[in-house]
C-alpha cells in the first residue's frame, strides 16, 4: 500500500495494516493510547537537523527573532522528550500494532 497521508498511514497501522514510518510528533497519541508500538527501534534513521535562513544583511522581525531563538538544543530536545513513548506498549488484544517512528 502506497500513500502520501501521514494521518491515513496512522490510522492504518492502528487498524493492524502493517508497519509504517513517521515522525514522532504524527503517532505520539496513538503511542500514549496503547493503539500502536513501536517496532524495529534499532533501525530509527537519524534525526534530521533544523535549519534557520533568513537574509543577514537586514533587520531581522521581532516575531522572526523571537523564532530563532527558541530553537535552542534545549527547547528542541524537551519537545522531543515530551513525544517519548516506552517502546513496550502493547494494544489491549495483546498484538502488538506495528509502526515505525522518527
Amino acid at each position: 500500500m502506497v500513500m502520501n497521508d501521514g494521518e491515513a498511514l496512522v490510522a492504518a497501522a492502528a487498524g493492524g495494516m502493517g508497519l509504517i514510518q513517521a515522525p514522532l510528533c504524527m503517532v505520539a497519541a496513538e503511542l500514549h493510547a496503547g493503539r500502536v508500538v513501536e517496532v524495529l527501534e534499532r533501525f530509527r534513521p537519524r534525526p534530521l537537523p533544523i535549519s534557520l535562513v533568513y537574509p543577514s544583511h537586514r533587520k531581522v522581525p521581532a516575531r522572526v527573532r523571537a523564532l530563532i531563538e527558541s530553537f535552542t538544543p534545549e527547547r528542541v530536545a524537551a519537545a522531543i522528550d515530551r513525544h517519548d513513548v516506552p517502546a513496550a506498549r502493547r494494544r489491549s488484544s495483546g498484538k502488538p500494532a506495528s509502526i515505525g517512528i522518527r
